[in-house]
């Protein structure tokens, strides 16, 4: 704590806005430790082993615009916590103890970009958690133990670029749980316990450029899974337990250029495919099925081939 209190007064000193409390192994904090820095815009208090914060702790600090609580002991929050901070634009609560947190948690931070609070023990989260964050351009909530996602929980996160709800114990998924996101470019779903998807779930996200499914326990996929993926570069839907694809399932995925259907229990392969003209061999994943003896799977992966050769010779 001495070195804590050491660095405070230095910051103090000289009107800092930026302050690093990480490493301390600090288990508490004073409520009014950061009452003599409302210039403070940076606040690392990462990797110490703080159980609870006091909960007018960050009242005075209405210019900050960086909160780092990560790698902490943390198992609960009050639901004002945060709510002194309207200029916050990143906050990282990651690696704690968290079981649950407040709906309103969020309500004042109209201006925050990024949210991580991945890696807790989170095992449900409110419909209207996220419900302030209009400008939120990043969401990490992977790593929990979270078994369901209410359909509106991310209905007002229309700017929303990145998503990552990966390594849950998810077994399904609204359909219309996507529905605002028009701009989101990046989704990742993989490690969870999903059987089956909707068919329109991806039907709204025409901007999306990324899309991660794999390690789930899906059996099949809807013919119009991705009938709206235009853009999309990169598709992993391995380590599932798929047994065939529809025909026509790669119809749309004319920018795709890496494809990952490794470790399922496929026979043959979509001839849709072949409508996949940026998708080389080489960034085509597909062992650990049984298709080397299909006829059409062997044509489309020559045909495939003669695609990365008249390429090689047009550079």
């Amino acid at each position: 704590m001495e070195e804590a209190k050491r660095r405070i007064a230095h910051a103090v000193s000289i009107g800092s806005t930026s302050l690093s409390l990480s490493y301390l192994n600090l288990t508490s904090l004073p409520q009014e430790i950061f009452a003599l820095l409302p210039s403070l815009q940076t606040l690392d208090l990462q990797f110490n082993q703080l159980t609870n914060l006091p909960e007018n702790m960050f009242t005075n600090l209405h210019n900050l615009k960086v909160l780092f609580l990560l790698g902490n002991n943390i198992d609960t929050l009050p639901e004002d916590m945060f709510s002194h901070l309207i200029n916050l634009e990143i906050l990282n609560i990651s690696n704690n103890l968290l079981t649950s947190l407040p709906e309103n948690i969020f309500a004042s931070l109209h201006n925050l970009r990024q949210l991580y609070i991945s890696s807790n023990q989170l095992t449900c989260l409110p419909e209207k958690i996220f419900a302030s964050l209009h400008n939120l351009y990043y969401l990490h909530i992977s790593h929990n133990q979270l078994t369901c996602l209410p359909e509106n929980i991310f209905v007002s996160l229309h700017n929303l670029y990145d998503l990552r709800i990966s390594n849950n114990q998810l077994t399904c998924l609204p359909e219309n749980i996507f529905v605002s996101l028009h701009n989101l470019c990046q989704l990742y779903i993989s490690n969870n316990q999903l059987t089956c998807l909707p068919e329109n779930i991806f039907a709204t996200l025409i901007n999306l450029m990324s899309l991660h499914i794999d390690n789930n326990q899906l059996i099949s996929l809807p013919e119009k899974l991705f009938a709206s993926q235009f853009i999309l570069d990169s598709l992993n839907i391995s380590y599932n337990q798929l047994i065939s694809l529809p025909e026509t399932i790669f119809h749309s995925l004319t920018k795709l250029t890496i494809l990952a259907i490794n470790y399922n229990q496929l026979t043959k392969f979509p001839s849709s495919i072949l409508n996949c003209r940026n998708l080389h061999l080489d960034n085509v994943f597909y062992f650990g099925n049984d298709m080397i003896t299909d006829v059409t799977f062997q044509r489309i992966i020559e045909t495939m081939q003669d695609y990365g050769d008249h390429d090689h010779e047009n550079e």
